[in-house]
């Protein structure tokens, strides 16, 4: 992804690889559209309350989804709905520790009710420069504050597997330049960062 900012240093443009999608974003008192299809509120302190995806020609799914804060700005309720009904529901509860994402809590519908726990390690002596704030967009939530290392979740007899894993390479001012996410059994996922 390649993004662009505004003078202002607020994201304006998001380009996707591999198909070169861009996402546009413009920004209003309280709200902000991504793209022509996506509608971002924001509450008084900047963070998005409300997010509203409305049907286009290409993609006639519609969906609308609520936040919620704890008093540091992480975000600790995530709730989808989309337009199929009941079933087309998606909601997460999260938990920090330490100003790091601990755990989510996860319900879901996918022939039936589904709930989900993952938990989340980091490597303690290392910052989080992938964070909303870094990469413009702070309406967003406040991200943990260390390096994520791995994602785990437990199986209903509750034993403990490593879904994924990642490994940083850092640049002189300590910020992650190269982050490698590894899934068990599958390729490497590689993916650069540079800073301005």
């Amino acid at each position: 992804m390649q993004y662009e900012y505004t003078p202002e240093r607020k994201v304006e443009k998001i380009r996707v690889e591999p198909d070169h999608s861009v996402i546009t974003f413009s920004y209003g008192d309280s709200r902000i559209n991504v793209s022509s299809d996506i509608i971002l509120f924001l509450d008084s302190d900047g963070r998005v309350y409300h997010e509203e995806k409305i049907a286009t020609s290409t993609d006639p799914h519609i969906y609308v989804t609520h936040y919620k804060y704890d008093a540091a700005g992480h975000c600790i309720f995530k709730e989808t709905s989309g337009s199929a009904g009941p079933t087309d529901t998606d909601t997460l509860f999260c938990h920090y520790s330490n100003g790091n994402l601990d755990s989510i809590e996860r319900t879901y519908y996918s022939y039936g009710f589904k709930t989900i726990r993952q938990y989340f390690t980091y490597y303690p002596g290392d910052t989080n420069s992938l964070s909303n704030a870094a990469r413009g967009q702070p309406f967003m939530g406040l991200s943990s504050r260390n390096a994520l290392e791995s994602v785990r979740m437990k199986n209903i007899l509750g034993e403990d597997s490593i879904l994924w894993s990642y490994f940083y390479v850092f640049d002189e001012r300590g910020r992650i330049v190269r982050q490698v996410k590894v899934i068990p059994g599958k390729p490497n996922d590689t993916v650069w960062f540079e800073y301005f």
